[in-house]
């Protein structure tokens, strides 16, 4: 069976709206698309569709702090207290390094009633910050492993304090100065433009169009659109090293360890994972591998890198039902080299 093949018999399986997938091996970058871009109007979904890519969008911020880190603007050890003024008491012990890992121990916003009553409106990065700023740590900094939303939200305010640019604008001015004209942007529910890709809920056999959704509750946990393929050629420059120094890519693909000494790990102990500094490290077949998911209103991605077999791969669907993406994708990396 062909890649082709097996995802348009699972786009069929899965009855979604639609379905994109890219993938990169060596210096080859292959895309898929099937089903519709919008239901409504019955737009064919095609290779440059734009997706709103949610999380998967961290390892930009994480890919912006290290550069910053690069070029001596603070080190990963910093205190976060060093560089954003006005935070909680039991903040100060949270370092950078921290906040890259999900070890920060602060609560995550969008686990908060509050944000979710609020989600649809435009909001102020202090109001984001209320929502969780009285609550205590949930463990000490740096001891334990937690998702937090926040810890990459307060990321892309240390990037525009330091930067002293909008977060979006550094972001995307880095990724121009390396690949020029890739259709990597901030999503913006409210603007439409050639090629979105329109989000779906699932309701029963339905597809609905969630209510509006603020990116200023997502920022730099999870706020850009991309092309798929466009975010993989962004990737795939990065661990190629145009962009980060070997030492600051190693610590995108190496765990990161405890200041007991062993390895922040995930609870899932169906899925285990070690911890980078942005991205999920697992073992499969022997082989390294990193991942990160997304999912948002309408939305749903999963990104994974073979780190040994210099293979990467993004799917997305325009609807948040989870469809065993990362499953998937080692599918598609299983049929690659088979054939390449």
């Amino acid at each position: 069976m062909g890649i082709d093949e097996y995802l348009e018999q699972r786009f069929e399986q899965l009855a979604l709206p639609g379905l994109s997938c890219s993938f990169g091996f060596g210096e080859q970058i292959q895309s898929y698309a099937y089903g519709l871009c919008d239901i409504e109007s019955k737009r064919s979904l095609d290779v440059n569709s734009i997706f709103n890519i949610a999380s998967v969008g961290k390892l930009i911020t994480s890919v912006c702090i290290l550069k910053l880190a690069e070029e001596n603007s603070f080190t990963l050890n910093t205190p976060i207290t060093e560089l954003i003024s006005k935070i909680p008491s039991q903040w100060n012990s949270v370092k950078i390094s921290h906040l890259l890992t999900h070890s920060s121990g602060i609560i995550n916003y969008t686990d908060v009633p509050d944000y979710w009553a609020e989600c649809s409106l435009d909001v102020p990065k202090a109001r984001i910050l209320e929502y969780v700023n009285d609550r205590e740590l949930t463990f000490e900094p740096g001891s334990n492993w937690k998702y937090s939303n926040t810890g990459f939200y307060l990321l892309g305010m240390i990037i525009e304090k330091v930067s002293k640019l909008d977060y979006f604008d550094f972001a995307l001015k880095l990724i121009s100065e390396c690949r020029p004209g890739l259709k990597i942007l901030k999503t913006d529910d409210r603007l439409s433009s050639p090629g979105k890709v329109t989000g779906y809920l699932r309701k029963g056999d339905k597809f609905v169009l969630p209510p509006y959704y603020s990116n200023s509750g997502t920022f730099s946990a999870g706020g850009f659109s991309a092309t798929l393929h466009d975010f993989l050629e962004f990737e795939r420059a990065l661990f190629n090293g145009e962009i980060l120094s070997k030492g600051s890519l190693a610590m995108l693909t190496q765990p990161f360890f405890k200041e007991d000494g062993s390895v922040l790990s995930g609870p899932d102990v169906k899925l285990k994972f070690e911890m980078t500094h942005g991205l999920f490290r697992f073992r499969r077949s022997g082989r390294t591998q990193l991942a990160h998911g997304g999912e948002i209103m309408g939305f749903k991605t999963d990104y994974m890198r073979m780190v040994d077999a210099d293979f990467s791969a993004i799917l997305s669907a325009n609807t948040d039902t989870d469809f065993g993406g990362l499953e998937m994708l080692n599918k598609i990396y299983d049929l690659a080299i088979t054939k390449y």
